[in-house]
């Protein structure tokens, strides 16, 4: 049986198993303490976020998160699972922090437009932020 290894967020499939073009799937647990290596060799640093509410949005589908950076601008990005056909990605958002081995702060707008901060959170790992754990602070209704 020979695999073939295709791009990230790609499938990974065994190749001939049956010789009749049979679709095979193949399903693998990645633990979420996990260093890239590319990320150690460079001595690049990363962060990935994970929101938790209550109700039947629990995983905050739709919210915006910003990872504010010393004297760099904020970067934002938003909790979807769209973007694949016929699977779903990721609920987690990926930050790459380059030299920093922390995050200055971070902020969540949830999908209803309320905004809450959380400060200094470590690299190089998951963190779950969980509403209404953070600082709730007015803000504009753009991210």
């Amino acid at each position: 049986m020979r695999f073939t290894f295709q791009t990230r967020r790609s499938p990974v499939a065994p190749e001939g198993v049956a010789g009749d073009n049979s679709c095979a799937i193949l399903a693998a647990h990645v633990s979420s303490r996990w260093s890239h290596p590319s990320f150690a060799a460079r001595g690049a640093h990363w962060a990935q976020i994970r929101l938790q509410q209550d109700g039947g949005n629990r995983d905050g589908l739709g919210a915006w998160i910003g990872v504010e950076r010393a004297k760099q601008p904020t970067l934002w990005r938003r909790i979807r699972t769209d973007g694949s056909y016929l699977s779903a990605g990721d609920l987690r958002a990926h930050f790459g922090l380059g030299s920093s081995a922390s995050v200055g702060g971070v902020v969540v707008r949830w999908p209803d437009g309320t905004r809450e901060r959380w400060r200094q959170l470590d690299g190089d790992r998951v963190t779950t932020l969980r509403r209404g754990t953070g600082k709730i602070e007015a803000g504009d209704t753009n991210r």
